[in-house]
């Protein structure tokens, strides 16, 4: 049976809405991992420990589409031993440099393991 242009968008829509069980099992998990990742990458003895994190992006005001990969997560970092006195006006110092890792550290590890595990994941696979 032919559906009306309303019956088609309703029918679109409950397609790419995210299920109950994404909403409230997947997604949560997948913020859970980022914070697990984080903790272990910036832990308290770090330069830049890590301090908390919030679910943002669309799976946080529930406009998030199917089928989704990944979540965004917004990372708060505490200051306590200065970190921004160290790197403020020196990126390539930063464990993570903005073009990508400048040394072989812990964090650099990390973040290749990090940025493995979301490729390969997004293939099927499982990381490496």
């Amino acid at each position: 049976m032919a559906l009306t242009v309303t019956q088609a968008f309703e029918k679109c829509l409950e397609d790419i809405t995210a299920t109950k069980h994404q909403k409230e099992t997947l997604i949560p998990a997948k913020k859970n991992s980022a914070i697990e990742n984080l903790t272990a990458t910036f832990p308290s003895t770090s330069d830049l420990p890590f301090s908390q994190a919030y679910l943002i992006g669309s799976a946080a005001k529930g406009t998030i589409v199917r089928l989704f990969d990944d979540v965004d997560v917004l990372a708060i970092f505490s200051n306590e031993k200065n970190a921004w006195n160290k790197y403020w006006n020196d990126s390539a110092a930063f464990p993570i440099g903005f073009a990508g890792p400048t040394t072989e550290s812990p964090f650099s590890r990390s973040a290749r393991a990090v940025r493995r595990y979301e490729f390969s994941s997004r293939r099927g696979g499982t990381s490496t």
